[in-house]
This record gives structure tokens, sequence and C-alpha cells, in this order.
């Protein structure tokens, strides 16, 4: 996946955020140097390494990936019966086009334990996003959602199950799941483009502009929009879709 989505679109973190979320590196580092064999730090330190690639944080995201792919699999080699190790080794293929491990490896860590929220809403996304699966992803993010309802990753998890009602035509429901997710987190668009797009769809068009006002505040353009997003999905006819729903709504 494309590291300028994110640096693109979060370009608004400031510098400051970006140094308090990178010290989790530095603390899980100290730990194995601690103990190597620390299978709770080195899934984590995994998580975290992949995360600065995907959100642009890392001078070489691909040094990234490389690296996390490789303390996610010592992870699950240390301790095969933890979950979070199956979950950052899954993250990592989900960003380094391994889709097929990517689903069996967040299936494991669901199997080992069933209440694991982050890892149902991440593989309903993953399913969305890589395989086309809408109709697979609603249950998935809805059981996330459920066992973590006040989970601080909602904003992240809730345009994933906005784009899903999006893609299966259910646009009433994509609207109202994208302001949602929208309202918890103004930094990050991913919910409001389905409220966008999907009220376009609905015929709802003074609504879908005063939506797209904001959108454009982060995407001003179409062609912005042709640079950073279609690299995100798999299938052609999904982003098709979507790009019909904005084109509809005045976006260009």
């Amino acid at each position: 996946m494309p590291t300028n989505y994110i640096s693109e679109a979060c370009s608004i973190i400031t510098g400051k955020t970006r140094r308090i979320i990178s010290r989790p590196q530095a603390y899980f580092r100290r730990a194995l140097v601690i103990d190597a064999q620390y299978p709770q730090a080195t899934a984590a330190l995994a998580i975290a390494v992949c995360n600065a690639g995907y959100l642009a944080w890392a001078d070489d995201a691909g040094a990234n990936y490389a690296e996390s792919y490789d303390l996610a699999q010592h992870a699950v080699a240390l301790d095969a019966r933890y979950p979070n190790a199956h979950f950052a080794l899954a993250v990592t293929c989900m960003y380094t086009h391994r889709p097929e491990r990517a689903t069996a490896e967040f299936e494991g860590a669901i199997r080992l334990n069933p209440s694991f929220a982050a890892a149902h809403a991440v593989l309903g996304h993953h399913l969305l996003n890589n395989g086309g699966r809408p109709e697979e992803t609603i249950p998935l993010v809805e059981k996330a959602i459920g066992l973590s309802p006040a989970d601080p990753r909602m904003y992240i998890w809730l345009p994933a199950l906005a784009s899903a009602h999006y893609q299966l035509r259910h646009y009433a429901k994509a609207v109202e799941i994208g302001r949602r997710a929208w309202a918890l987190n103004r930094s990050w668009p991913a919910g409001l483009q389905y409220v966008v797009a999907a009220l376009a769809q609905l015929g709802r068009m003074e609504e879908a502009a005063a939506s797209l006002t904001d959108y454009k505040a982060i995407y001003p353009d179409l062609a912005t929009w042709e640079r950073i997003i279609p690299p995100l999905f798999r299938k052609k006819t999904m982003v098709d879709h979507i790009r019909d729903g904005l084109r509809k709504a005045g976006f260009e």
C-alpha cells in the first residue's frame, strides 16, 4: 500500500504529535535489549514500526515494513499462542502485498482470542480493500464495535463499515456511519468521503455540497484524490463507484 495517502491526508499532524507517537518504539526496543525473547515487546514493536511506515513517519517505509515483517514473524516463533503476535504479522502482511497470509494471521489471532476487537475490525477492513468483500466486512466491524464500544480507534474502524455499506448501495447507512466517524476525528477524512458520495447517490445534493466543502479542505480537487485513494483498493469497480458519487456531488 502506498504511503502517500496518509502523508498527504494527515499532513496537519504536528511534528510534536509524531514525536510522541514514536516514543513507544524506543521503549519496546529498550525492553528487547533487556530480554530479546520477549514476545509481547517484539509484537508491539512490529506494529509500531509498521504503523510508522504506513503513516509516512519514517524516512524509508520499505525498510520499516521489512523490519516489521521480520519482527512479527519472530514474535510468532517466540509464542505461537500469543494473539497479538499473529495480529502484528497480519497487519504487516496487509501492507506488504501478502493478502492471503494476512487473512490467515488475522483469523489465527481471532481463534486464539475471540474477543480481540481490533483483529475483527482490521480483518474487515482488509477483506474490503484487498478482497472486495464488503458483505463480510460489516459483521466483522460490527463485532469489533460490540466488543469495544468506546475504543479510541473507532474513527478508523467506522469508515470501513461506511465503505462496505456504500459498496452494497446502502447509502443512507453509509451517510450515518460516515458522519459518526467524521465527528470523532476531523483530521481523518475517510468517513466523510462516504458521506459526500452517498448523499449524492441519494440525490440529497445540498447536504452533499455542504459535506464536500469540508472534504475539499483536505482533498482540494479530484486530481489529488486520484493520486491518493485508488491505490488503496484492489478492485477498480469499487473505486469507480466512489468516484461516481463524488462527481455527482460536484467534486472535480
